[in-house]
């Protein structure tokens, strides 16, 4: 589907997949989200447990004076000037980001998973769940042959009640008509992107640095061996100025401090630039690659008929089209690709089979012709009074258990689909019981 290959049996190794998301959408909302919640907690127990700076301070100085002076540095803006160069009057180049370092962390792990909030907000205002079709379509890998075939021809069912049903649920839904899903979904994955990129310039931000790519710049020091005092991103060894009264007299003192949390900032916020840019280039690609499987006719086609040419070849290239883009349209080629992404291909290969037999029961039970192509239908799959046995079966959901678990009434239902009652009657009067 639109899945970047390697990176999804990658990312479902770490954790269980989601029922309406692909890996990109798990990599930043799950993933990427974990990452910046250890490293907040990681560091912020280094601040708060451990001892984040430490001062060099005068003899004269008590135990007290020296322990003011570590956390008035602490809290107060620090600067960093190179071993080869004078102290001037002039105080530039000052430090503060290292004490903010946990909060920040943790509000960048909120704002990745914002994108996936928004999601199943949009969900939740959608005239039906497309968690429930996706989450029932991974019940169907076990069972017998009969069994997963009854399995399969309910699963179509429910997908017909979706995608052309209208349940009276709320009373304000989304409705864009054959669009609703695609669209929204598109909403997010852009959210995802743009959350990604404005990730790259806060860290830049707030690191005080004016070099977008500053990562290559740091990965060719450490991988040439340089010292750590020729980079003022993450120095060791500040300079805090700082004023004490004494006798009436306020007298001024600089300290040299060492920020040994900045040690391991600077391996931290490494492997966090790294980490946004791949997922930036995925989150890219994987943008790219849906708008032009579900904007560019053909190719939501051939989502389609990738699996549907496995199982049947009796269909023109007329008829598919008129299958994809009138009956099922772009929101079931999209909820398709979820239960082919989290369900298997053998599930979506049965279950557009079966979808595309009910679609060709229903154009032909309108012709004259219906008896003349009524051999047509026999075959590997079943007969066509199985099939039609099974359509009319439709009509009374409102006893399927699979239906009123999930709270479906076919009541409040006025489906597009306007041939069910015909079929009912023609299979009384013509078809072989």
């Amino acid at each position: 589907m639109f899945e970047i290959p390697l990176l999804k049996d990658f990312i479902g190794k770490i954790s269980k997949p989601r029922t309406v998301h692909d890996s990109i959408d798990y990599m930043n909302y799950f993933v990427s989200a974990s990452l910046l919640a250890f490293f907040a907690l990681f560091t912020s127990g280094l601040q708060y447990i451990g001892r984040p700076i430490k001062c060099w301070v005068p003899n004269e100085f008590s135990s007290a004076w020296e322990k003011y002076a570590d956390d008035y540095c602490f809290i107060q803006s620090t600067y960093y000037i190179p071993f080869s160069e004078e102290i001037s009057n002039e105080r530039s180049g000052h430090i503060s980001y290292y004490r903010w370092v946990p909060v920040v962390l943790g509000i960048q792990a909120l704002c990745f998973m914002l994108p996936n909030e928004l999601w199943n907000a949009f969900i939740k205002k959608m005239a039906f769940d497309p968690k429930v079709i996706v989450t029932e379509a991974r019940k169907l890998h076990n069972g017998t042959l009969s069994k997963r075939k009854e399995d399969i021809d309910n699963l179509a069912d429910l997908v017909e009640d979706a995608l052309h049903c209208y349940v009276e649920r709320r009373p304000r839904e989304f409705r864009f008509g054959d669009w609703t899903i695609v669209l929204l979904y598109f909403v997010v994955k852009i959210s995802y992107l743009a959350n990604v990129i404005m990730q790259l310039f806060l860290l830049d931000k707030f690191l005080g640095n004016n070099d977008l790519f500053w990562g290559f710049q740091l990965i060719n020091n450490l991988s040439q061996g340089r010292d750590w005092q020729s980079s003022s991103l993450f120095p060791r060894v500040i300079l805090c100025d700082f004023q004490v009264r004494e006798m009436g007299n306020i007298r001024q003192h600089t300290v040299q401090c060492v920020i040994s949390m900045n040690l391991l900032n600077e391996k931290v916020y490494l492997v966090l630039w790294c980490w946004f840019l791949l997922v930036a280039f995925c989150t890219a690609i994987n943008l790219l690659i849906f708008t032009g499987n579900f904007f560019i006719p053909s190719c939501r086609r051939h989502l389609v008929l990738d699996y549907l040419a496995r199982e049947r070849s009796d269909y023109s290239k007329e008829e598919l089209e008129r299958f994809v883009d009138g009956h099922i349209g772009p929101n079931g080629v999209l909820l398709l690709t979820f239960v082919g992404n989290h369900a298997g291909a053998r599930v979506i290969r049965d279950l557009i089979a079966r979808l595309f037999t009910v679609y060709t029961i229903g154009q032909l039970s309108t012709s004259k012709n219906f008896q003349r192509h009524e051999l047509s239908f026999r075959g590997e799959h079943a007969t066509i009074s199985e099939q039609s046995s099974s359509v009319s079966g439709a009509l009374k959901r409102s006893a399927d258990p699979l239906i009123k678990v999930h709270g479906f009434d076919t009541k409040s239902c006025f489906c597009r689909s306007e041939y069910v009652p015909k079929l009912v009657a023609n299979q009384k009067s013509s078809l072989p019981m």
